[in-house]
């Protein structure tokens, strides 16, 4: 009796010290903690890198043409101005909670010789707060050629250079991400950001290109340059090579994922095919083709040249993001490749509303306003929020849009906008001498 006792007390001191071994075990770090990440400068192979569990998924949240604003002007028109957008886009971050940030570009517009970057610093410190790591594609407006002039950026009286303002940041901040490959001749925050999983397999990576400028007084290249897709081309290839061999079949490619801000001509294209005239394809996936044509802009390059014949070539791109049209949030398959618009996300700039300036440079006061025009959110609606990009270990991607304003529990209270009651503060202005076109709907009401 005495050894039954003793053996069933030894074997549940046993199974006790499994457990204990067991859970020791569990709590001895991987290789690499799911959702940690890795910046430029720390990892080995000089990628950006984020991680995630074998057989996991990563969730990014991808948001559109913030673009705070200097001047504010749009606040004529119903905007409600810079300190709601960063509100925005901390409130919408916390609530979507997403492993990773990225924003493709029109992050500020300044339009004037001052330092931008406390602007770029609000952001920065907004992902610092939540902890989440975050990269982003410069735009057209971030660092506009024509104000960028010094290489300083802690000058406070000029707008600092690309490239001084990407060392500020990755330097600064351990959650930004941004950095700029070197081995890209064209601009400056060119940059890709690896996906492995916790055991080092490369499972996807992430392109971002810089939005060019040729020269400061030039106009921005719409579309990748010749040299920004050699870059993507050899980059992409270097990576299969290392994850698969330099003897890989054709079909062993990393998947990857573009962010370019501005359209791409086959955009329009895939818009008109999928759209079908109202009676939508299966390869139509939701959203509004409301503004833009970009069916030119590759002019008279060779296809080699071509980010988007080229990236069908490779085999790679899986989905490409653009913005920079406000108004736009549709997603369309298009030969192969997944094509979106990414839902706005700010509240400083126009959105769905048209309107011109009549007046000199900087005053934008309410009798400077003409040509105003709600019909598009009176018609479509008020759609701002962000694009969830689902990224899983097994090369499979799902895209979906994340509306402000049935996430934020706080939207009625902080974000919405009445734009009758915008529309009849104009009108009841004396120094506004035109009016305000509206559609036949009120989409935007709650």
């Amino acid at each position: 009796m005495k050894r039954s006792r003793f053996s069933s007390v030894l074997l549940l001191a046993l199974i006790l010290l499994a457990a204990a071994l067991f859970f020791v075990a569990c709590d001895e770090p991987s290789p690499y903690t799911p959702y940690t990440f890795l910046k430029a400068s720390e990892s080995e192979d000089g990628y950006a890198t984020v991680f995630i569990p074998d057989g996991g998924d990563l969730d990014i949240m991808v948001l559109s043409d913030p673009q705070t604003d200097y001047y504010e002007k749009y606040k004529v028109v119903g905007s409600p101005g810079n300190d709601k957008t960063y509100e925005f886009i901390e409130d919408f971050v916390k609530e979507t909670d997403p492993d990773l940030v990225v924003i493709n570009g029109d992050l500020v517009m300044m339009d004037v010789a001052v330092s931008q970057v406390p602007y770029f610093e609000r952001y920065a410190k907004i992902f610092e707060r939540l902890e989440t790591p975050w990269t982003f594609a410069f735009g057209n407006h971030d660092c506009d050629a024509l104000y960028s002039t010094t290489d300083d950026a802690e000058d406070p009286d000029s707008q600092c250079t690309k490239a001084a303002l990407v060392s500020y940041l990755a330097g600064k901040y351990p959650h930004c991400l941004m950095n700029s490959d070197p081995a890209c001749e064209d601009g400056d925050g060119n940059h890709f950001v690896n996906v492995r999983t916790e055991t080092g397999k490369l499972v996807y990576t992430l392109c971002l290109f810089d939005c060019v400028y040729t020269s400061r007084f030039a106009e921005p290249q719409d579309v990748p340059t010749a040299g920004q897709v050699k870059w993507y081309a050899d980059t992409i290839n270097a990576l299969s090579d290392g994850e698969y061999g330099e003897d890989r079949n054709s079909d062993e490619v990393v998947p990857s994922v573009i962010f370019n801000h501005i359209g791409i001509p086959e955009f329009k294209t895939a818009w008109e095919e999928a759209w079908n005239d109202g009676d939508p394809t299966e390869a139509y996936h939701y959203g509004h083709w409301l503004q833009g044509n970009y069916t030119s802009n590759y002019g008279n390059r060779p296809e080699s040249e071509q980010i988007f014949a080229v990236a069908k070539e490779l085999g790679s791109t899986k989905a490409i993001f653009i913005c920079h049209h406000h108004d736009n949030d549709f997603s369309v398959d298009y030969e192969g490749i997944r094509l979106t618009f990414g839902q706005h996300s700010g509240y400083s700039h126009s959105y769905r509303t048209t309107q011109s300036a009549n007046g000199g440079f900087g005053d934008h006061s309410v009798g400077k306003w003409k040509d105003v025009d709600f019909s598009r959110i009176d018609d479509y609606g008020d759609e701002r929020g962000g694009t969830r990009l689902i990224l899983r270990a097994d090369g499979t991607f799902d895209i979906t849009p994340v509306y402000a304003r049935d996430t934020l529990p706080n939207y009625a209270e902080k974000y919405y906008i009445d734009y009758d009651a915008v529309a009849q503060a104009l009108e009841s202005d004396p120094d506004f001498t035109s009016t305000v076109t509206r559609g036949t709907k009120r989409a935007w009401k709650l």
